[in-house]
């Protein structure tokens, strides 16, 4: 079945290959992700925050994986400070 037929229009059986390429890395990037989102953050329930957001900008939410370093737990801030200790 041919939608608007004779004006270049698609049917309703093909698909783009953007549209392909949207799809396998959408399938990529929502296991990484939530990989990524539980070691950064060491708790479970950052993981299907970054499953949902992968599966619909997974381009936009992998480069922020790649800038905060993939899989790499977050840094604690003053940790370093709150254990040093004064001589007198």
């Amino acid at each position: 079945m041919q939608f608007l037929a004779g004006t270049g229009s698609l049917d309703a059986t093909s698909s783009s290959p953007l549209k392909t390429v949207y799809g396998i890395g959408s399938l990529v990037a929502v296991p990484a992700l939530t990989y990524h989102g539980y070691k950064r953050n060491n708790s479970v329930g950052w993981a299907p925050g970054w499953a949902a957001i992968s599966a619909f900008f997974w381009p936009i939410a992998g480069a922020v994986a790649l800038a905060q370093g993939f899989g790499k737990p977050k840094r604690r801030a003053n940790r370093r400070h709150s254990r040093r200790r004064t001589r007198r």
